[in-house]
């Protein structure tokens, strides 16, 4: 049996199922496959070969423009079908004869929904009498097309549901799992925190009873010291050598230093450790009780301090303020200048819902490098002329924190120095 010359290799035609080529090649109508990327016609069947009335070998291969070459508008169609991925149908009326011919082209593509491989061609030449029976014919063809990218459209649309269901859950599964992980963990570091708050609160229990117990118990030594080596210069002055006389005198400044560092030290900690609620507190009412206080130093010193006509309430601990006002006070007379009285200015202004104190001097002033470090407790920045413990301002920075404001500090070398703090302003007094 001869074999059909008119069929197309199936390697030429890509992908294209060898049954539809055989279905494709008995039609009666015109069938032609034509590749999206090039325009070249990959395969016609017998019927298109007679309606172009050209051999199938000299059809396959060509560009399609070339075969529709008086025919534009359905050059123009197979542009829109390529470049849309939608299926068009164009009609075309030619007298020949007595009777007008019908030339029907119905287009649609093949390949996926990203990308247009090819584009199927179906033509048909009718008179006017079988037209109505041609456009059912080619209407239920279409209507078959765009069922079937209907059909292809759906399945998609249902498998991108069905993926993103299934991630839904998977992720909603993870979700559960990890607040399930989330409350386990959260219940554990509850339960740590209480268990570690109640040791720190034991901790710092015992060591506030042993900062007492120190303060208390080495105190009285030190004012035996203190007190003996006094009797001893004064009864047996005479006695003593001039070093005897020196070495006593030293033991009594030294059992003072240590007896004020104690004192310091047990202040500092009851700052730290004991419990405060804030209220209102008038400012004039502390600051004249730390003027009272230091009343002796002021005249002894001849200092002058201004004050102002009008003071306002701060929310605060009134015991804490009132250690906070006197070492500021007291800092200030004892660092002022050798050359010139005290001069102290005590004044407020407000800061956005703070309340700011300022408390100015003419002293030695602090060098720029130091005026962060004179906070921290043991600070003596002027120890070989100034006495003191370094602990005045640590005090001043826990107690102003401790009460929920901050504390700070503007010097000039040789000037002077204006130290400040702020608390909040009460909503009411």
């Amino acid at each position: 049996m001869k074999a059909n010359t008119n069929l197309v290799p199936a390697s030429s035609v890509m992908d294209f199922p060898r049954h539809c080529l055989a279905f494709a090649q008995f039609a009666p109508q015109g069938f032609a496959l034509v590749d999206g990327e090039s325009f070249i016609v990959l395969y016609v069947n017998s019927a298109f070969s007679r309606l172009l009335q050209l051999p199938v070998e000299e059809l396959v291969g060509k560009r399609f423009e070339e075969l529709f070459a008086e025919n534009h508008s359905c050059a123009h169609a197979f542009d829109r079908v390529h470049s849309t991925g939608r299926p068009e149908r164009h009609v075309e009326v030619k007298v020949s004869g007595a009777h007008p011919i019908y030339w029907s082209c119905t287009l649609w593509p093949v390949g996926s929904k990203e990308r247009v491989d090819y584009v199927m061609l179906e033509i048909t030449l009718v008179d006017e009498y079988p037209q109505k029976a041609l456009e059912l014919s080619e209407a239920l063809l279409m209507g078959s097309v765009r069922q079937h990218l209907l059909v292809e459209e759906s399945t998609a649309l249902n498998e991108r549901l069905r993926l993103e269901i299934r991630e839904r859950k998977r992720t909603e599964k993870a979700l559960l799992e990890s607040q399930s992980q989330l409350r386990d963990l959260s219940a554990k570091l509850e339960s740590e925190v209480i268990e570690r708050t109640a040791k720190l609160n034991e901790t710092s229990n015992q060591l506030e009873a042993f900062v007492f117990m120190v303060a208390h118990d080495l105190r009285a030594p030190l004012r035996a010291m203190q007190g003996f080596s006094t009797l001893l210069i004064e009864d047996a002055g005479i006695a003593l050598s001039d070093a005897a006389k020196d070495y006593a005198k030293r033991i009594v400044k030294a059992s003072q230093f240590m007896d004020d560092l104690l004192c310091d030290l047990l202040a500092f900690s009851r700052i730290s450790q004991q419990q405060i609620e804030l209220f209102p507190v008038s400012l004039e009412e502390v600051v004249q009780g730390v003027i009272s206080q230091l009343q002796k130093i002021l005249e002894e010193t001849k200092a002058q301090i201004t004050l102002p006509k009008q003071w306002p309430f701060v929310l605060g601990h009134k015991p804490i303020l009132r250690q906070v006002l006197f070492n500021l006070v007291s800092n200030a007379l004892k660092f002022s200048a050798p050359d010139r009285p005290p001069r102290l200015v005590i004044r407020t202004e407000e800061q956005a819902g703070f309340i700011r104190v300022w408390v100015e001097d003419n002293g030695i002033g602090i060098p720029a490098e130091y005026q962060t470090e004179i906070f921290h407790p043991f600070t003596r920045l002027n120890g070989v002329h100034y006495e003191g413990t370094g602990i005045g301002l640590s005090i001043v920075k826990k107690g102003v924190e401790r009460m929920g404001g901050s504390v700070g500090v503007e010097s000039t070398l040789g000037k002077g120095s204006q130290f400040w703090f702020e608390l909040r302003k009460p909503l009411s007094t």
